[in-house]
């Protein structure tokens, strides 16, 4: 009998370690699943530069997130959010789906690029379509994996954010608009919890359309005051044209 006692003591401790360690390390466990779960899903190198959680309290922040830009467009960021806010339902950490109550997204800037075939944007929303088997396509998965935990997020909000937007026909420059305010409630709730692949699907085609649509009116504004320059130069060429022709034929008759 003494025996057991003392196995079941030992088992107490290590199982007590364990939870310790796991707790005192959650920020770098979501930290490392933030980045892995993303860049599989998106296709490009996601990266976090800190998460910081309370599981007791069911709050935490992750700053530094950066989503990279798909191949085929230029090197850097297609997305950088400054801090994310995040507030969860403690209770639902050991249970199936994990409900999160708001995740606020604080300053994000969010790069939009016009290529021949498309918009990064575009290229990201179809790799994440494809990962989640959205659109007609077959989600991605591993033989015997295990089945992956679900999330259902309550809100989602989007604060104080900028899209750059570049065009070829801007030849070189760069217009800056502001990103509306932007709220998602309920995701994942109608089908009972949602895989993060699906749950990146809805949310980067949701911030895409904003974003592209903000991004598309600045860019056609830029073009349209790049066109009336043009035109202005034009006219004052036309205007000088006539007199430094006669200047010139003027000074040809007299020698």
């Amino acid at each position: 009998m003494k025996k057991i006692a003392i196995v079941l003591a030992v088992l107490i401790v290590v199982v007590g370690i364990g939870l310790y360690f796991v707790y005192s390390n959650l920020g770098a466990i979501l930290k490392a699943g933030i980045e892995r779960i993303g860049s599989a899903t998106l296709g490009v190198k996601v990266t976090v530069e800190k998460v910081e959680i309370d599981p007791a309290a069911g709050t935490g922040a992750i700053t530094g997130l950066t989503v990279a830009n798909p191949a085929g467009f230029s090197p850097g960021q297609a997305f950088t959010l400054g801090r994310v806010a995040l507030s969860l339902d403690p209770t639902s950490l050991t249970r199936d789906p994990i409900t999160v109550r708001e995740l606020a997204v604080e300053k994000p800037r969010i790069a939009y690029e016009h290529g021949p075939n498309g918009s990064n944007l575009d290229a990201l929303v179809a790799n994440a379509k494809r990962q989640s088997g959205g659109a007609g396509g077959a989600a991605t998965e591993k033989k015997d994996a295990k089945p992956e935990r679900k999330l259902v997020v309550e809100r989602l909000v989007f604060r104080d954010g900028v899209v750059a937007a570049s065009h070829a026909q801007l030849q070189g420059r760069n217009v800056e608009a502001k990103l509306p305010s932007l709220e998602l409630k309920d995701l994942g709730k109608a089908k009972g919890g949602a895989t993060p692949a699906e749950l990146a699907e809805e949310v980067v085609s949701a911030v895409t359309r904003e974003a592209t649509r903000a991004a598309l009116g600045d860019i056609n504004a830029a073009i349209e005051r790049l066109r009336g320059t043009a035109r202005e130069q034009i006219q004052n060429l036309q205007q000088q044209l006539p007199g430094a022709l006669r200047g010139i034929l003027g000074g040809e008759q007299k020698k």
